[in-house]
């Protein structure tokens, strides 16, 4: 809201400012709230959609609203192939349309939410060799 008067509130879309009186400890990605702590954790369990192929134990960067981390799948629980609609398990890599259920390891902790209760939180997009490589949904 720059330059306008000021709000003690705002609303989706506005972007508005903080003025702290010292951002020691404040980085790029931090998260900001009020009421319950949202989840801090190294490891989600998801919902995703493959835009590319990619396998287990891969190093993938996963974004998650500003935050920022290194990440892989260290489980594949379920994958449908939506081609056929045929349900897999056992499976150690993803196809591009393939629609999987997984668990993903985190280089470092972040905010996370299930996307049903806070969807800001709740999805993701994973990165390979600089090219999105899936899309997702957290679980609780």
């Amino acid at each position: 809201m720059f330059n306008k008067r000021l709000k003690s509130w705002a609303k989706v879309p506005e972007g508005i400012g903080i003025e702290l009186d010292s951002a020691d400890g404040i980085y790029r990605g931090h998260v900001l709230y009020k009421g319950t702590t949202p989840r801090s954790t190294k490891t989600i369990s998801a919902k995703i959609f493959c835009i590319m192929p990619f396998g287990m134990h891969e190093k993938l960067t996963l974004y998650c609203s500003t935050q920022k981390t290194f990440a892989m799948i260290s489980r594949i629980k379920t994958v449908i192939e939506t081609t056929a609609f045929n349900i897999r398990e056992g499976l150690k890599a993803l196809k591009a349309t393939d629609a999987a259920e997984i668990t993903i390891a985190l280089e470092k902790s972040i905010c996370t939410e299930d996307f049903k209760k806070l969807p800001q939180l709740g999805r993701f997009i994973l990165v390979k060799d600089s090219e999105i490589c899936a899309i997702g949904i957290i679980l609780q």
